[in-house]
């Protein structure tokens, strides 16, 4: 993963963090169930703080990032 990586602990019972590099616009979603950790890509920084202020982080994971490609990286 990138140095440059600001995490952000959310209240979700689906997410416990969220991570976001600008340099590379990887979001990253770490899962509370399993601890997988999901990449997605190309998100734009304004849609990033977007999501990891929204009130339902876990339900907003469909609606807000299902366009970006995605892959698990841990």
């Amino acid at each position: 993963m990138e140095d440059d990586i600001t995490w952000t602990e959310v209240l979700s019972s689906r997410v416990t963090k969220v991570g976001y590099s600008p340099s590379s616009q990887h979001l990253y979603v770490v899962w509370a169930r399993g601890g997988k950790t999901s990449m997605y890509s190309d998100v734009p920084a304004d849609i990033a703080d977007q999501f990891a202020k929204s009130w339902s982080v876990g339900s907003r994971v469909n609606t807000m990032l299902n366009g970006y490609p995605m892959e698990y990286v841990a």
